[in-house]
């Protein structure tokens, strides 16, 4: 390597599920009009596999739901952990 030269961090793939802001984790799941405007019990896609949701009746395109507790554990207190949104598409 050159004398003068700095390394340069490599940037991290995107993941094609999740997104990351900080210790929260935000993803987009596909929900059909009957499950929104009766409610389901709907599989969500988190860090540690999927986790079942309970979608109320009524619910709109575009709802942000939050399961707390399931982002990205905190460096400094590994106990506690981030919150995983997700909003029903």
């Amino acid at each position: 390597m050159p004398q003068n030269k700095i390394p340069q961090p490599k940037a991290a793939k995107r993941h094609p599920i999740f997104e990351r802001d900080g210790i929260h984790v935000y993803c987009e799941v596909p929900i059909t009009f009957t499950q929104a405007a009766l409610g389901c019990k709907l599989q969500v896609p988190t860090l540690d596999g999927k986790e079942e949701f309970e979608i109320p009746e009524g619910t709109q395109t575009g709802k942000t739901f939050t399961m707390f507790s399931k982002g990205i554990p905190n460096v400094h207190n590994p106990k506690r952990r981030g919150n995983h949104h997700f909003t029903v598409v």
